[in-house]
């Protein structure tokens, strides 16, 4: 599993849309950032420490830039929601969950109702994907399955005609 690096994830979000598998990527690993923002505002920490721990949740460089950004957002005075809606990068259920949980001061709570909502969304899309992949590996066994045949029935029909041929 390649990670992208910063320069390539920015190119994909050039176009209109991102690619399916860049979507479960970044929601994937948003749900496990979120899993940690529960955790750490829950257990009492505060927002700015726990956005500097979770965002080590993210295996993806240019997404740990993002969430530095909105850590330097955070620090100067800027909310939570705020902070986060001027990133491009996170899925607009995230920020607008988080911006209902900003306003009723409901952190923890948003940040568990948007990893479980993305937990679903990576789910569903991965099983979609599989259930596009399945025809294209029972063609592509076909395939073999026909050369594999092929090859031996290529000789043994070489090997008649020229028994007849004689």
């Amino acid at each position: 599993f390649k990670q992208k690096t910063a320069y390539e994830i920015s190119l994909g979000l050039v176009g209109s849309e991102m690619c399916i598998r860049d979507r479960v990527i970044i929601y994937d690993q948003t749900a496990r950032f979120c899993s940690s923002m529960r955790l750490m505002t829950k257990a009492g920490l505060n927002t700015i420490d726990s956005l500097r721990i979770a965002k080590d949740t993210f295996r993806n460089r240019y997404l740990r830039s993002e969430v530095d950004i909105v850590v330097n957002k955070v620090t100067s005075g800027t909310s939570l929601s705020q902070a986060f809606s001027k990133s491009t990068i996170f899925p607009n259920v995230f920020q607008q969950l988080l911006s209902s949980g900003d306003i009723g001061s409901q952190i923890s709570l948003m940040f568990e109702k948007i990893k479980d909502f993305l937990d679903q969304e990576v789910q569903t899309r991965r099983n979609v994907l599989l259930t596009l992949l399945q025809p294209i590996v029972i063609l592509t066994m076909g395939v073999f399955v026909m050369l594999i045949v092929l090859a031996i029935m290529l000789p043994l029909l070489q090997m008649n005609n020229l028994i007849f041929t004689l």
